[in-house]
């Protein structure tokens, strides 16, 4: 919640990426996914947007939706579709499409 406040809120970058990097390694070793995890892959995806990372926003962006499908809004699938397949095209290392 945090890291979405500096994202949204206050365009601060550095910090949530301080909190992105903070929270992967307590969440790697937590094991089981879990909402939290949903929450995690939704902020990376969205820092990972901004800043221009396709391939890293590809991959958190199917983790998020593999976490969170059920409470995603469905208004909201769409977009989240076009900016996974846009990262698909300009992300390096992405030869796999077939998960979209």
């Amino acid at each position: 919640m945090q890291g979405n406040i500096y994202l949204t809120n206050l365009n601060d970058l550095d910090a949530t990426k301080k909190i992105i990097e903070e929270l992967r390694e307590v969440l790697e070793e937590a094991g089981n996914v879990t909402p939290v995890h949903g929450k995690f892959y939704m902020l990376a995806s969205q820092y990972y947007r901004r800043v221009g990372k396709h391939s890293d926003y590809y991959r958190c962006g199917l983790q998020f939706l593999v976490c969170l499908m059920d409470d995603y809004l469905q208004d909201q699938w769409a977009q989240q579709a076009f900016f996974l397949r846009l990262a698909a095209l300009l992300g390096d290392g992405i030869y796999n499409i077939g998960e979209l």
